[in-house]
């Protein structure tokens, strides 16, 4: 489960930057927090319940919707006089905490500069990579004064096409059987072979239980783009469960050794085209994919979702393996 931590500046509070009035610039890195809004449509938008108001959420995107203008690629959160209050004033310099309660619904938590927690949000932005907006952990809530987060859902609702059905509906516990058997398996199997070898092209088929618990951890979502799976049906999706050490090269069940993403995506993580930053969690494309325009190329710089657990976190020695022995391979 993951919090938006956001220090408030002059320029989005009037000051600067009046004619859009108050709002809160969101980055970019941190977008898969909120809904997902498109490029096509000028200055998409939806609004969100914050607090019980009523706030615009936009995505300025001439850059996109009129490409030979130029112009905008940013993410606004509207502020209007009906969520102030004394002890909300946005002010700048002041620290919030919108926490994700149901879809298109959240909660905001304030710090402002003379609050007793303050200073302890103020440390959680300077840690690096120095932010003034960044994604936080639930574990984090307690040194906030928060002892209760909510449920939480991530995202929008998803949206079936092509015929499918909506992705089931998660139970109220995790298969606990299913995950408590993966909990005990290993990262790495045996010792973890460095020579990659000849390693096959082909998708290798994953064990079910395995990918059930991964799907389910991760809510249906690819971690990378942020989405439901675009196909369901009767069971069937194209949401995969992607090896961080691959089996072939000694990699385990563990579920800290899984990441859900969907199958063009798991390709292109096999391939070495882009990688998982083992410091910060970022998504890291390889520069000679950079170079070309993949739509790989959007979610450099971007946050992975994460699951609601912390002890399934990818792990960090795995992505570090997979940074040196398999990112990039193809372009050496």
């Amino acid at each position: 489960m993951t919090f938006l931590l956001k220090k408030l500046l002059p320029n989005e509070l009037g000051n600067g930057e009046s004619a859009r009035g108050p709002h809160l610039l969101i980055h970019k890195k941190t977008k898969s927090f909120f809904p997902s809004l498109g490029r096509t449509k000028e200055n998409d938008y939806i609004y969100l319940q914050v607090n019980g108001v009523s706030l615009k959420y936009t995505y300025y995107n001439s850059k996109y919707s009129k490409p030979d203008q130029g112009g905008n690629d940013a993410y606004r959160l509207t502020i209007n006089n009906s969520i102030r209050s004394t002890s909300s004033p946005f002010s700048a310099g002041d620290i919030v905490l919108l926490q994700h309660t149901a879809p298109n619904t959240y909660k905001l938590h304030y710090f402002s500069t003379t609050d007793p927690y303050y200073n302890v949000a103020q440390s959680l932005l300077d840690a690096q990579p120095k932010t003034t907006c960044k994604l936080i952990s639930s574990t984090f809530l307690k040194s906030l004064g928060i002892t209760s987060s909510g449920p939480s859902t991530s995202g929008g609702s998803p949206t079936p096409v092509n015929g499918g059905t909506k992705p089931p509906p998660r139970k109220k516990t995790v298969p606990s059987k299913d995950l408590d058997e993966l909990l005990g398996k290993n990262v790495v199997e045996d010792e973890v072979k460095r020579k990659l070898g000849s390693r096959r092209s082909t998708s290798i088929e994953r064990d079910t239980d395995f990918r059930k618990v991964i799907l389910y951890l991760y809510n249906y979502k690819c971690a990378i783009s942020e989405e439901s799976s675009t196909f369901y049906y009767e069971g069937f999706c194209n949401l995969e469960a992607a090896h961080i050490i691959p089996k072939e090269n000694g990699g385990g069940d563990h579920p800290s050794n899984g990441i859900a993403m969907t199958r063009d995506l798991h390709w292109a993580f096999d391939k070495g085209f882009f990688t998982i930053d083992p410091e910060d969690y970022s998504i890291v494309v390889h520069p000679e994919i950079l170079r070309t325009s993949s739509p790989l190329n959007e979610y450099h710089g971007q946050y992975i979702l994460f699951p609601e657990r912390n002890e399934v976190l990818p792990d960090r020695e795995a992505l570090q393996w997979r940074m040196e022995h398999i990112f990039g391979e193809n372009f050496n």
